[in-house]
C-alpha cells in the first residue's frame, strides 16, 4: 500500500477520493505527481542507497613528502612511522643528510633526512594524486559496508532513518601501513524526495563490536 503524506488530513482524503475513480496507472501517475513516496524500503534498497551516497565514495589516504625533510633519521621513523613503513614496502629510500644554515655556519647545521622514490616507488607513484612538487596524496582504504542494521522508522510508521555498520577496507598500501581501524556504527537521516529517498547526513553512533 502506498503511504502518502500532505500537509492536512484533509488533503489525503481528497487524493483518496479522486485516485478511487482513476486507473491503477493514472493513480500512479498523481502519486509521483504529488511527491508522494512509500514508507516501505528493504534492507538491500536500504544498502543501495548508502553505497551511493558520496560519503562512500571518500578513500582514505595519506600524505607522504618526498625531498628533504628537516627531521632526523631516528626521529622520522619514530614519530611518523609511516616512512618507516614505506622504506619496508620497497617505495621509499631514507637517508641522512646534513641541512646548512643560511649563513653557511657548520655550527648551525642540522640533521635531517632525505626520502626519495626508489624505482618501485616511481612506478606506484603513477597512481598517486600528486598534490604538489614533492607531495604525494595516496589512498589506503575504502569505505565498505558492513551490514544494515536497522531500518528506523517514526511511531506512526513514517520512515526516517537507516542505521548500518561499515569499515575501511584497506588496500594493499593500508595493509602495509597497518591500516586497520575498528568497524564502525552509523545512521543515515533520510527525507523524501520526487523519487524515493535521498541521505541528508549521516552521524556516527560508535563502535560496531561484534555479535
Amino acid at each position: 500500500m502506498i503511504q502518502c503524506r500532505f500537509s492536512t488530513r484533509l488533503s489525503g482524503l481528497f487524493v483518496v477520493l479522486i485516485c478511487c475513480a482513476l486507473s491503477p496507472a493514472s493513480v500512479l501517475s498523481l502519486v509521483n505527481a504529488a511527491g508522494c513516496v512509500s514508507d516501505e524500503m528493504t534492507r538491500e534498497e536500504a544498502a543501495a542507497l548508502l553505497k551511493s551516497h558520496e560519503e562512500f565514495s571518500t578513500p582514505q589516504t595519506v600524505t607522504l613528502n618526498t625531498g628533504t625533510i628537516y627531521s632526523k633519521l631516528s626521529d622520522l621513523e619514530r614519530y611518523q612511522p609511516k616512512y618507516a613503513a614505506f622504506k619496508s614496502m620497497g617505495l621509499v629510500e631514507l637517508t641522512s643528510v646534513k641541512i646548512e644554515s643560511r649563513d653557511k655556519d657548520p655550527s648551525k647545521s642540522i640533521e635531517g633526512t632525505r626520502v626519495s622514490l626508489t624505482e618501485k616507488g616511481l612506478v606506484e607513484s603513477k597512481s598517486w594524486n600528486q598534490s604538489r612538487e614533492n607531495e604525494w596524496s595516496i589512498t589506503i582504504a575504502t569505505k565498505e559496508l558492513i551490514a544494515v542494521i536497522k531500518i528506523h522508522k517514526d511511531g506512526e510508521g513514517r520512515l526516517h532513518g537507516i542505521e548500518f555498520s561499515w569499515r575501511w577496507a584497506p588496500n594493499k598500501t593500508g595493509e602495509g601501513l597497518k591500516f586497520t581501524p575498528p568497524a564502525e556504527r552509523a545512521y543515515a537521516r533520510l527525507a523524501p524526495q520526487e523519487k524515493g529517498w535521498r541521505i541528508v547526513n549521516i552521524t556516527p553512533v560508535g563502535i560496531a563490536y561484534p555479535g
